[in-house]
């Protein structure tokens, strides 16, 4: 009677532990499912959240400084259309030279 115990509990412990698992199992992917409903943006900004046009001159600055000129030109025609602030006479000029760099510069290369 003692083995017939025996097997009834090593059976019970292992339905406990397949439950467990399962369990753990479950929780990991709904985290991992919360994980890709946060949608991220560029930069780590959230969709949807609203951007101060400090960290938008902030970004632009930033990918010029790493050469990123197409990015940087991106940016700054999103914020002109979305009308984040008025542009003001800088902005122009950062754009200005943005579009040099992006739309001349290719041509330029074809001449070296």
């Amino acid at each position: 009677m003692s083995k017939k115990n025996n097997l009834s509990l090593r059976k019970k412990q292992y339905e406990f532990e397949l439950q467990r698992e399962k369990e753990e199992r479950d929780k990991k992917a709904k985290k991992l499912e919360a994980s890709k409903n946060k949608k991220k943006g560029s930069g780590g900004f959230a969709v949807g959240k609203k951007v101060r046009a400090s960290e938008v001159k902030q970004i632009i600055h930033d990918l010029r400084k790493w050469r990123r000129f197409h990015h940087a030109l991106e940016v700054s025609e999103w914020m002109n259309k979305k009308g984040i602030r008025a542009f003001t006479p800088t902005d122009r000029a950062v754009q200005l030279d943005l579009i040099c760099k992006v739309k001349v510069g290719k041509g330029s290369l074809s001449f070296k």
